[in-house]
Order: structure tokens, then sequence, then C-alpha cells
């Protein structure tokens, strides 16, 4: 059953890809893609699935976040359409029979302030502390550390402001980290300096405008690896860029990694 989340998606991807909505052709692209993985997941023999209830819950669990700045502050996030659409896209599709993320790296490109930070900070959350990966290490990244600990604050304060996050989560929140110590996960804000990287162990990187950094194939290179460092759940890394693409209006790219390659989308 497709619950009102997915709809919604569904819903605006099919607007934006009948041009029913004003986008630009790289948003329109992003949403023509979307539908169709959506329709090939149906097929028989497909090897990739997409599972409502685990886009649901990642959404769900988004809009139970406190908004932190603004007049809609203190109160749970709205999830706008195209945030909607972000979030199903990353947590919809997986490997069939499996909860194996088919999409392993995502680019969102936004205008300023249209909730880049806003979308960015719940899915850390919910990667870094909700999937189960025990010393699951997740990373804020930025060209600067101050420029990081904007979206590391912005998640700090949505920790601070959860009860739920704190009673139920067990997820707790100091000057430079966010941790749950059940699972010895951590979620912390680093630049992109190489000196920085050594060592990353990447469960999810939240990066924002990375491609500026003079080292961000660093990041990429601690983002890919192998062998007996290698998570059970595979990393994310998403990163948010700032575009002139209209109001509330997105472009996202995906690449799939491992055995998504395979799908040669």
């Amino acid at each position: 059953m497709t619950t009102s989340f997915v709809r919604d998606s569904l819903l605006y991807a099919d607007a934006l890809a009948s041009e029913r909505l004003p986008a630009s052709f790289h948003a329109r692209l992003a949403a023509e893609r979307f539908l169709v993985d959506h329709e090939v997941t149906t097929k028989p023999g497909n090897e990739w699935e997409f599972r409502d209830e685990l886009a649901n819950r990642a959404m769900l669990f988004a809009s139970m976040m406190p908004n932190i700045k603004g007049p809609e502050a203190g109160r749970p996030i709205e999830l706008m359409d195209w945030q909607k659409l972000v979030f199903a896209n990353i947590f919809g599709f997986v490997e069939r029979r499996t909860t194996t993320l088919r999409f392993r790296q995502g680019a969102v490109f936004v205008p300023k302030g249209n909730g880049k930070t806003t979308v960015s900070a719940p899915l850390a959350l919910h990667m870094t502390f909700g999937e189960g990966e025990g010393g699951a290490e997740g990373y804020a990244a930025a060209v600067t550390r101050d420029q990081a600990r904007i979206l590391f604050d912005t998640a700090k304060h949505m920790v601070s402001r959860s009860a739920e996050m704190k009673r139920e989560w067990g997820v707790g929140a100091l000057t430079n980290s966010i941790f749950q110590e059940e699972t010895a996960s951590n979620f912390v804000p680093i630049s992109s300096d190489a000196k920085a990287l050594d060592g990353l162990n990447v469960q999810c990187a939240v990066c924002d405008e990375i491609w500026l950094a003079p080292h961000q194939r660093g990041l990429r290179c601690a983002y890919h690896r192998d062998g007996e460092t290698a998570p059970a759940v595979p990393p994310l890394y998403f990163d948010g860029h700032r575009q002139h693409l209209g109001h509330r209006q997105a472009a996202l790219g995906l690449r799939a990694a491992g055995s998504a390659a395979k799908s040669g989308r």
C-alpha cells in the first residue's frame, strides 16, 4: 500500500515530468528518472524493488524533528514536495529481498533558503542512528569546519529539542558530537582538510558545497573503502549545492555503487 509521503512524491514527480509545474531541465529529468525507476521495480525479475515502508519511515522520522529557525521554530518539520522526492529516491529503492540501498551517493541542487539544511540534518541523523549499524560514523562535511557546523548545529539542536530522540533512541548531544551509547555511533563536523580525513569509516557523509573544497578527493576516497572496515549498511554520501533553479525546486543527482552499478542508470 502506497503511503501518503510516497504518494506525494509520485504526484510531485509526475507534475514535474508532465510540465504541469514549472521546473528546470535537470529537475524535470530527475522527476522522469524517478518515475521510470519506480515503474521498472514492478517488473518480474528486476533486481531492485521500491519499499514504501522504508521511504515512509525515513520521512516520518524527518517530520518528527523540530524546525530550528524562522517562524516555524519549535514546530515539527513539514516536508515540502521536493524534500519528499529526495527521501523517496534515497531510501525507497533497495536491492530485492534486502534493505541495501540502491543509491549510495546523492547530490541536491536547490536555491538558497529553500530547506537544504532542514532536509539534510534529519537525513544524517536517520542514517547514522536509525539503521542499526554498530559504531556508525556520520559526518557533516564542508570546506571549513565552521561551515560544517551549520549543519551539525542544526542536527544537534534537533536532538536537544526532541525528547523522543533521547528517550526512545538514546541519542544525546555534546558540544562537538552527537552520540548513541547503545551502538557506539556518533555524528561530528569535519572540514575537507586532508589530514582530518585519515582513517574515516563513513556510514553517512552529508556535505555542504564540498565541490569547492581543494581536498574533496580525500573525502571521496574516505567514502570509497572496502574490506574489513566496510559497514554492514552501505554508506551514503549526500551533497548539497546552491543553484538558481526557481523557488522551492530541486534537481537531484544519484549514483549507484557496488552491485547497483549494474543497473546502468
